[in-house]
């Protein structure tokens, strides 16, 4: 069985999953993506073509009369590469719509096609149309000032998007509530596989179990909080930052590690300038050694997303740590359970993030078996192996007479 899958880059994080794939017995992956940086990969996402052992195919991008990206000559590229099945990330979603070649390519090669998505903050068939023309129109995204043309473009994406979803022999989800969401736009259930996300949890593992046997990188009588993600406004650090310093009145000893790098680096550091808790925060910068990072890592002690985010949760989660998060991008929920292994707290709310963490940092019993949990859910509900059996499922039902004879 052959996969090709159309990306718009090849994020460092999810390679290793791919990798995996590509060596089952039986089973070969394909990538399609950008011949150049693609505008539908955020900026600052780490990409990295090392270590990989599937196939990748570079085409040009170009961006469509409807304001998406898509590929130039991806019919050809699919023709030569003659797959069992195509899976298309939710930014190629709409171009499927409306490349009338590749679909009569897929049809005349009974090629089965699946649409790959989150999904997040998509509204439900009911409400879209409002929810879209809200959304630009209020953010002046497109007409902005002109209600009724935001109405009338929002009908045409929304119906777009109907017909779009429903081209699919398959959805392949990260969380649950797509069955219920693209169940709204027609989308049968039996078509709906959710895998999750994860990392590579083994191989982190592994690199944790390494990392064991090394001295702390920190203070004993420290208290180190400790953020992972590019730095972008949407990850809302400026709230940890704020939030850090009114708990470190109470908890002296406390400290905040901030890895990665950014647009808003220059001003998170005038924030803490100004707030003069120099001393007391560190930015690493971007850090990719896994063994560095891993250091870190089991050198904290809570883990916090203030903002949206994702696969750092579960990272922090494999070294045992609390974690304290907001609406990340919608996996969270299956990750984080609120006074199991951590907190959700409320976006934007200071409140909540100070709380919360404070009940953590009282209490130090709870901090250690918040931790536990979290090791539990990543080894027995959230990981790379069910993320993989969620992918063969949907692939078993596109192409129910394959072969594989490995899942290792």
């Amino acid at each position: 069985m052959k996969v090709v899958f159309l990306f718009g880059g090849l994020p460092h994080y999810y390679n290793l999953i791919l990798n995996k794939l590509n060596r089952i017995d039986g089973l070969v992956i394909a990538v399609i993506v950008p011949a150049e940086k693609s505008e539908t990969i955020g900026a600052g996402v780490h990409e990295s073509s090392e270590g990989i052992d599937f196939d990748v195919h570079r085409l040009k991008e170009y961006k469509t009369f409807y304001g998406k990206y898509y590929f130039e000559g991806l019919s050809h590229k699919i023709q030569e590469l003659k797959p069992d099945i195509i899976v298309v990330s939710y930014s190629y979603g709409i171009g499927i719509l409306f490349d009338f070649a590749l679909r009569k390519l897929l049809k005349k090669q009974q090629i089965k096609i699946a649409f790959k998505t989150i999904p997040f903050e998509e509204p439900m068939y009911a409400n879209a149309v409002s929810h879209y023309a809200k959304v630009w129109f209020q953010k002046g995204k497109m007409f902005p000032g002109k209600k009724l043309l935001a109405h009338i473009f929002s009908f045409l994406f929304v119906h777009a998007n109907k017909r779009t979803f429903n081209l699919f022999d398959a959805h392949i989800n990260y969380v649950d509530e797509a069955i219920e969401l693209y169940g709204s736009y027609g989308v049968p259930a039996n078509k709906i596989f959710i895998t999750y996300n994860s990392p590579d949890t083994e191989e982190i593992d592994a690199i944790r179990n390494k990392v064991l046997t090394m001295p702390s990188l920190y203070g004993q009588d420290e208290i180190n909080l400790l953020h992972i993600g590019r730095l972008v406004q949407w990850k809302r650090v400026d709230l940890l930052i704020a939030a850090f310093t009114k708990l470190k009145t109470e908890f002296p000893n406390l400290k905040l590690k901030i890895v990665g790098n950014g647009p808003e680096m220059e001003s998170l550091v005038t924030q803490v300038k100004q707030l003069e808790i120099t001393n007391s925060v560190e930015f690493t910068g971007a850090i990719y050694d896994p063994i560095q990072l891993g250091r870190i890592m089991h050198s904290c002690d809570i883990y916090i997303l203030a903002g949206i985010g994702g696969l750092s949760i579960n990272e922090a989660m494999i070294y045992g740590l609390p974690v304290i998060c907001s609406v990340a991008d919608g996996t969270e929920k299956k990750l984080v359970l609120n006074g199991y292994n951590g907190f959700r707290i409320k976006p934007d709310s200071l409140e909540d993030l100070i709380t919360t963490t404070r009940q953590i940092l009282l209490d130090k019993d709870l901090m250690e078996a918040m931790g536990a949990n979290s090791r539990k859910i990543i080894e027995n509900e959230v990981n790379e192996k069910v993320v993989i059996d969620g992918y063969l499922k949907a692939f078993f039902y596109l192409v129910p007479n394959a072969s594989l004879s490995s899942k290792n």
